[in-house]
This record gives structure tokens, sequence and C-alpha cells, in this order.
């Protein structure tokens, strides 16, 4: 959704827009193009089918000092002609917690994992790949905060990500999808992201931040990493890690 001087764009599915759609949203927003589209006038978009989809949310009340919260959902879509589709199908399961022993204090964890069949990867110009996967993210925050002067908050979130039996695809000038020659292997990813900051007013609406951050990925294909080196190795190995010093004074 992309919303100026007062017009509010909702785009649903970019395979149903046309030249006029985005001939209008250019007049508010210039590169509206580059948005809805792969910068590739031969073939901008592809047509997705009709999926359906239920969804059953439960949030627990609020214990003493700790409450949960989970999500089961499920899609199905329709098959496609043009290629030897059996139907999208998606499943995601998602179980969440929070512990808050003091007012100031609060602790948040949450496992999510997604299951995909036909899960549509672009893979460069007019070439994709169906593959079965499955997504894990495992994610830690906590919030700490002393008066309105101290205040420490860590964010993480750990990814693994492992898409097999690929199969080839390429898409015409109106966005149909075929079969293709091209070889696809089976690939791994793993992501890693944490970061801890303190921040303290030292004078009103002046602050010093400190700030630790660390994060890396990996990518193997055809490999037989276990997923829980998936998430580890981006972890150990990792390609950022920095310590910041920051300063926001009021003038």
């Amino acid at each position: 959704t992309h919303s100026f001087e007062g017009k509010i764009f909702t785009i649903i599915s970019c395979s149903t827009v046309s030249e006029e759609i985005i001939s209008e949203m250019e007049e508010v927003l210039p590169d509206a193009r580059k948005l809805l589209t792969r910068k590739n006038s031969a073939f901008p978009f592809v047509k997705i089918k009709k999926k359906s989809n239920v969804t059953i949310d439960f949030e627990a009340k609020n214990y003493k000092s700790w409450t949960y919260d989970w999500r089961i959902s499920f899609e199905n879509g329709e098959k496609y002609d043009s290629w030897n589709s059996e139907g999208y199908k998606r499943e995601f399961y998602k179980i969440a917690g929070s512990y808050f022993p003091a007012d100031n204090l609060k602790f948040s964890a949450q496992y999510r994992i997604r299951k995909e069949s036909e899960w549509l990867n672009w893979i460069d110009n007019n070439n994709f790949g169906s593959y079965k996967l499955e997504q894990d993210t495992l994610s830690f925050d906590m919030n700490w905060f002393k008066g309105s002067k101290h205040e420490i908050r860590l964010k993480s979130q750990f990814v693994a990500l492992d898409a097999r039996d690929p199969i080839s695809l390429i898409s015409d000038g109106r966005g149909y999808l075929f079969n293709s020659d091209t070889q696809l292997n089976p690939f791994k990813k793993g992501v890693a992201s944490f970061q801890i900051r303190y921040k303290y007013e030292f004078a009103p609406l002046s602050y010093l931040y400190l700030v630790y951050s660390r994060g890396g990925d990996i990518y193997e294909e055809d490999g037989d990493m276990s997923k829980l080196d998936t998430f580890k190795q981006p972890w150990y190995d990792a390609a950022n890690e920095i310590f910041s010093l920051k300063f926001r004074l009021k003038y």
C-alpha cells in the first residue's frame, strides 16, 4: 500500500496490474513501475493462481508474569495448466510467549514454521524455480528500562531455509509459466541477526547509545547441512560484528 498526497493505492496482485494503473500511479509515485515490475519490460510479472486460506489465532490472557499465543494457517492454490503443477500448498505454525517478572522488564520468544509446496523463487530475467520449502524462524527479544533515562533493548532472529525438489520454470511476456531445461539445485540458506542497544538520556531529548550488532548468512547448494547447523553457522561465521557509540543532541 502506498499513500501520497491523500491518495492511497493498494496493490493486491501485480499480475492484474495494467499499463493504465501503472501510469496513474506514476503521477504521484514516479518509481511505481520499478516497484511493481522486475525492471524488465519484456517479462514484468507472472500470473499467480487463485489461493484460499484459513487461519486460527489464539492469544492467552496475561497471567501473573507470563502469557503466550499461537497461530495455525493453511493455504491452497489452484494447479497451473501450463506446467506440471500439482497445486500450491502452505502450512504455517507459530508459538510465542512472553515473561515479564517486573513492570520494567520483558522477555519474548517466538518460533515459526512455514512449509510450502510450489514455492516460487525468482532466479533472474524470466527464469524461476518452484521448490518444496521449509523455513524455520526463531527469535528472542528483551526490553528493560529504568525510569525515563535508561533503556536496554535486545532483538534477534535466526532463520533456517531448506528448498528442495526444484522445478525449473520460465515465463513469457504475458506472465504465463512453462517448464524450462535450466538446471536448478536444491539449496539451504541460514540468516542470523542480533542487536543489543543501551540508551541513556543525559539531558532532555539528548541521548547516548551503545550498540552491539552481529549478523551473517550462509548459502549452500546440494549440501547435507542439518537444520541446527543452518541456524548456527551464520552466527559463528558472522559477516558483520559492530560496536558503535552514538550521540543525539538537542540544539
